[in-house]
């Protein structure tokens, strides 16, 4: 029986080679994979998004970045405690991880409910000036 106070145990936390438990090990490769996936797809994504749609581009900008350090960092992770390569540790590594992941989320659900709207309405001023405005004539030499 696995006892959920062991988790913050100092010892717990730096041992050298950690045990591997298979049985769960699969939910680790889905997660990261998953979200190396998604990098993937908002790279592709990025690319085939209009230059004038700039907040998507924008939002990509900013998520992009988060989502292939984690997902990358998560399966070289994975995969040294699958074959018990030893390094720093690997259980500390990994809530190190889980933690920076979990700021990243806060900040960008921060920025979703507060800039986000902002921004969007910026580019929806932005678009109708753009599109109403008398663009200037280029002079013919």
């Amino acid at each position: 029986m696995f006892d959920f106070l062991e988790v913050f145990n100092y010892n717990y936390i730096f041992e050298y080679i950690p045990q591997w438990d298979p049985r769960y090990s699969w939910v680790l490769w889905v997660i990261y994979g998953s979200i190396l996936i998604l990098g993937f797809i908002l790279v592709t994504v990025d690319r085939l998004v209009p230059k004038n749609k700039f907040l998507i581009r924008h939002l990509n900008i900013r998520i992009l970045p988060l989502i292939n350090t984690i997902g990358f960092t998560g399966l070289i992770l994975t995969f040294f405690r699958y074959q018990a390569i030893p390094y720093l540790s690997a259980r500390f590594l990994v809530y190190c991880l889980v933690l920076i992941s979990l700021v990243w989320t806060v900040f960008i659900v921060i920025y979703f409910i507060r800039k986000y709207p902002q921004d969007k309405l910026e580019a929806k001023i932005e678009y109708r000036k753009n599109r109403y405005l008398k663009k200037k004539n280029k002079v013919r030499r």
